[in-house]
């Protein structure tokens, strides 16, 4: 079961974050705090659904998001429960609320992963330890996009100052 953020306006449900979807997926819409879409008062009718390809595209969704995103640059370790490194994988970009890296394995959904970001700052290597929750594994090919949300909210400043 998957929850997407949609809207339903003039007509239309519009998706408020990226979704990938095979042919002939079923969609069942829960409509929240009597946000419900009148069609001729018959509520029955069908609402039509944004077609997916108007959805893929990615200046749609840097619109849409509720943090704007900056390229990230070094590498994010996946600590073990011990606090040991298991893995390093280069970051893609972050934002407030979460970030991305790519890995060459996948990522459970909703897994939530200990991970560590080392960076200067006076002189000192510095390591900074957070929590986060994989939302997304989109298969790249020859590796992974992995997207999380940060489970503290981030301080976007030390976020620069640490990509910086």
């Amino acid at each position: 079961m998957l929850s997407v953020k949609a809207v339903y306006e003039n007509g239309r449900i519009i998706l408020k974050e990226p979704v990938e979807l095979v042919d002939n997926t079923e969609v069942i819409l829960t409509f929240l705090d009597g946000d419900y879409p009148s069609v001729g008062g018959n509520l029955s009718q069908s609402a039509p659904v944004v077609d997916q390809d108007e959805e893929t595209d990615e200046e749609r969704f840097e619109r849409l998001r509720a943090h704007k995103r900056f390229k990230a640059k070094g590498d994010i370790t996946i600590l073990g429960a011990e606090g040991e490194a298991e893995s390093s994988y280069p970051l893609n970009d972050y934002s407030a609320g979460g970030l991305s890296f790519f890995a060459g394995r996948m990522f459970n959904q909703m897994e939530i992963i200990t991970a560590q970001i080392k960076y200067e700052a006076a002189g000192e290597i510095l390591e900074l330890d957070f929590e986060i929750r994989v939302m997304r594994c989109v298969d790249k090919g020859d590796r992974f996009m992995i997207g999380c949300q940060f489970l503290d909210g981030a301080d976007e400043e030390l976020w620069h100052t640490i990509m910086a």
